[in-house]
Order: C-alpha cells, then structure tokens, then sequence
C-alpha cells in the first residue's frame, strides 16, 4: 500500500466515516496515553479495532500503524524512565517545567519526546482526516506485516 487516497466509505465499527475511526487511531490514542496509570496501555485501542474492523482497509493500516508508532514511543517511555531512575532524577514534569525543564535532562528530553509524538500524530490524523495514508518508512512495512498475518 503505497502513500494515496481512499473514496469516502464507512466503517465497519458502528457505521462510522472511516476517515473519523482513522483519526481516531491518532488523536484517541494519543488522549488515552496522557492519563497518569493507564496511559501503556494506549496500544490497546488500535489493536482492538484492528481486530473488529472488517470492511475498511484504510482503518485498519491507520490502526496497525499507530499500534507500531504506540509501542516505540513507549518503549521510549520506559527507557528515559528507566534513565530517570539510575540518574535520580524527579520525574514530576509539571514541577520541572515550573523549575525549568532544562534544569532536569531527562523531564526535558521526556518533553521534547512528548511533542514529537503529538506532531507525529496530528500530522498522520490530518492525512487520515483526508482520506490519504501517509507510509512512515519501517513502520509501515511492520504494520503492513501485521496486516498480511490478520487478513
């Protein structure tokens, strides 16, 4: 599947426009991944629709896709928390960013990381919104992979 648009079409998750269950796969698990406790398991979301969907292959690349983007970014997560742990450090971001961020390296590093992923996903959600796939090089191979072995 390369970088093209889709003709509008429904969902197959409550009859809903797939261009919004799309968006959903971004801007949802995005949401989902702030709550304090429960925000790892934001992955769970495009799995779940992964699975359900069954019209719509559009939705299903956006969700495989954001499930792979998911699992970096939160594999990122425990890494600088682990980082933050060996070195020490606080991790109450709102404190930091009140003290200065810079003050603290690994906060600031969180972040920065933080807003990459919020630029990633709002790029891809306003692709998605269009109707159009936009393939991030190795993730889109894994999350055509994944769609390969579902189908």
């Amino acid at each position: 599947m390369d970088n093209h648009s889709f003709a509008p079409h429904n969902s197959s998750i409550g009859n809903i426009k797939a261009n919004i269950m799309a968006v959903l796969m971004y801007a949802g698990v995005f949401l989902f991944a702030l709550i304090p406790y429960a925000g790892f398991l934001a992955w769970a979301l495009p799995l779940i629709v992964l699975f359900v969907e069954k019209n719509s292959d559009f939705v299903k690349f956006h969700a495989a896709q954001s499930l792979i983007i998911q699992i970096i970014f939160l594999a990122i997560s425990i890494i600088t928390g682990f980082l933050g742990l060996l070195l020490q450090v606080p991790t109450n971001i709102i404190n930091s960013l009140i003290n200065g961020a810079a003050d603290n390296p690994i906060i600031f590093i969180t972040v920065i990381i933080e807003l990459a992923r919020l630029a990633i996903y709002v790029f891809l959600a306003y692709k998605a919104f269009n109707y159009t796939t936009y393939r991030i090089t190795l993730v889109s191979d894994y999350a055509d992979t994944i769609l390969n072995k579902i189908s």
